[in-house]
């Protein structure tokens, strides 16, 4: 997925990419940390900035509840 998850980023820049996760996928495929994890320390090239906003950041301003 790395590589999908770069293209995306590269496209369209932190401030308009949201993480979320789809809980009602089976937990046996990764727990909830497992799918926090990928994007807080397995995706090298993004910088602390960009996880802030992937991370809550973007989706706030975006509904506008900053």
């Amino acid at each position: 997925m790395t590589p999908h998850i770069h293209r995306l980023f590269d496209a369209y820049g932190p401030e308009r990419c949201h993480w979320g996760t789809d809980l009602t996928n089976s937990f046996a495929r990764a727990t909830y940390r497992q799918r926090v994890t990928e994007f807080t320390e397995e995706l090298p090239f993004l910088t602390e900035s960009d996880k802030d906003w992937i991370m809550g950041r973007a989706i706030l301003a975006r509904l506008r509840w900053t």
